[in-house]
């Protein structure tokens, strides 16, 4: 546990430096979980209550309309996983998180989040930053599907390399392409 606390605080010294001692107070708020491949985190018609920290491993999340579920965005290490709408406003979703690898995250659930500012100061202006780069993220998703086709594949393998194993199905949903045309783009390359 002691490596994965060390793992967390040297990505987050980036954003904002918060002293070890802090971030084994910290602990006792949070739980690791390990998920295997396949394993689905978040079940659709259910209330997001936790935000889960990506420490191995990759994990999609679904939008399910009408018995279809469409990949909508791809989470991996030092990512935020919430389906943060429905943890807001304490509503069921159509969302599903589903592990597309082995997985090793930390969860904070929704009860323990003003808990730990609380206790622990100095975590409240990492959250600010925290929440600034889950944006930053958000956007660099955002602005990758604007681009035409075969340009917005292109800056996808350029960015995320390491999803070359995920589905053609689940990378056309991703990028919005139909997969008639994205199979074409994948044969020009």
């Amino acid at each position: 546990m002691e490596a994965l606390i060390r793992k967390m605080k040297e990505d987050y010294d980036s954003l904002h430096l918060v002293l070890l001692e802090e971030y084994q107070r910290l602990w006792p708020f949070l739980e690791i979980k390990t998920y295997p491949r396949k394993s689905v985190l978040k079940v659709p018609g259910t209330t997001e209550n936790r935000s889960r920290y990506i420490f191995e491993g990759v994990i999609a999340m679904y939008y399910h309309d009408q018995g279809n579920a469409q990949c909508s965005r791809i989470y991996s290490k030092t990512d935020i996983v919430c389906d943060f709408e429905s943890y807001a406003q304490a509503k069921s979703s159509s969302v599903s998180f589903v592990a597309l690898t082995d997985c090793v995250v930390c969860e904070l659930k929704v009860e323990n989040e003003l808990a730990v500012v609380d206790t622990i100061p100095s975590f409240g202006s990492l959250a600010i930053r925290i929440n600034h780069r889950i944006t930053a993220r958000d956007c660099r998703w955002k602005n990758l599907l604007i681009l035409p086709n075969a340009e917005k594949y292109r800056k996808f393998q350029e960015q995320f390399p390491k999803y070359g194993f995920v589905s053609v199905k689940d990378t056309a949903a991703l990028l919005n392409i139909p997969e008639r045309t994205l199979s074409r783009i994948r044969g020009i390359r």
